[in-house]
């Protein structure tokens, strides 16, 4: 019986390396094609902070409903939509961003009395920004069907988030 047992195992694990071999998925950002996707969530967790219960679940809402649809979450939003190595780019975009927010990285600024310097790596800020908007656009969910980038922007987007380019650092203020 013993011996069943161990080819009945080396057989599922070899079909199981012979499935992965066979089934190769896209990455929705670098368009590589890889073994598998993460489950990549397009908000951030810490954004779903203030509307969990005390059972660490939330309600689901779209723009035409006031009734939550579905049934209650328990992690934010995901969707099986990038290869590791472009998770781990945007991930450490996040990492960076979110600690400027929940104020958990170095001092972000210096007060100099009548004026206020924001120090911050425009970059990875501007990165993180943008990622959140793209992952919006091309996310499938329901919540985010409102989110329509039109192809032009999409595309616009897909491109320096891929290439990790942020775009001019110029912010001119017109008052």
């Amino acid at each position: 019986m013993r011996a069943g047992k161990k080819v009945d195992r080396k057989m599922n694990g070899l079909l199981r390396m012979i499935d992965t071999k066979q089934h190769r998925y896209t990455c929705a950002l670098c368009m590589e094609e890889v073994p598998e996707l993460c489950r990549s969530h397009i908000l951030p967790e810490s954004f779903y902070s203030t509307a969990y219960d005390t059972k660490g679940r939330f309600p689901i809402f779209s723009s035409g409903s006031a009734r939550p649809i579905g049934k209650l979450q328990q992690l934010g939003l995901r969707e099986a939509l990038l290869g590791q190595c472009c998770e781990n780019k945007l991930s450490a975009w996040e990492t960076y961003a979110l600690g400027l927010m929940w104020n958990r990285t170095h001092e972000v600024g210096v007060d100099h009395g009548d004026h206020y310097v924001f120090r911050a790596d425009y970059a990875k800020l501007k990165l993180f920004y943008l990622s959140l908007l793209w992952r919006m656009g091309v996310a499938k969910h329901e919540v985010f069907s409102g989110v329509q980038l039109g192809p032009k922007h999409t595309d616009r987007l897909h491109c320096m988030l891929r290439d990790s380019d942020p775009g001019r650092e110029q912010c001119q203020n017109r008052m």
